[in-house]
């Protein structure tokens, strides 16, 4: 209905029970869902009524012509710990395209994660990790190794970038007060 070119959006994500997937893809699906709406209040006009067939199907179209996949990369040793229902459905409707490794490099390899969380002792002298923000580093081993799975998606590796580090930094907010310290 609509003469929009569709387009595409492919993420990656390790996958340990799959709630930081889902998240991200009930985020990108609200997302989705407003553009739909302001294309759709734009076309008909502000006072359009949501409920006549013919803006539910312009509506329906706009959203059907924006799309998303998520590579998820799932330790193979905890597969089977990966229960969350939500993930399992996008896993059936092909939402997500899973890939089976002997770890997640992004925890087991350090240079792989570009987020540094702050470090402080407990009670007991043992060092912990705060969910606050402290540094990045970006490594050259993380982004060849993007680039590398970006070229076996058939994505351009020239074009892998590292995005979100302000979101990141800042998600720390969302912590109780009482939680980003020892």
């Amino acid at each position: 209905m609509t003469d929009e070119e569709p387009v595409s959006f492919l993420s990656l994500d390790e996958v340990i029970s799959g709630n930081s997937l889902t998240r991200v893809y009930k985020a990108f699906d609200a997302a989705k869902n407003q553009y739909a709406n302001r294309k759709t209040v734009s076309a008909f006009g502000t006072a359009t009524d949501f409920r006549t067939s013919s803006v539910r199907s312009f509506r329906d179209s706009i959203k059907e012509g924006v799309n998303y996949q998520t590579i998820g990369i799932v330790d193979q040793s905890k597969a089977k710990r990966v229960a969350n229902r939500s993930y399992q459905g996008l896993l059936i409707r092909g939402t997500v395209i899973p890939v089976d490794t002997q770890c997640i490099v992004t925890m087991d390899r350090s240079e792989f994660f570009p987020a540094k969380y702050k470090v402080d002792k407990d009670s007991e002298g043992r060092q912990v990790f705060l969910p606050v923000v402290d540094s990045f580093e970006v490594h050259k081993t993380y982004i060849d190794f993007l680039a590398t799975i970006s070229g076996l998606v058939g994505k351009d590796p020239a074009k892998v970038t590292v995005q979100n580090m302000a979101k990141i930094r800042s998600s720390y907010q969302r912590v109780p007060e009482a939680l980003r310290s020892v």
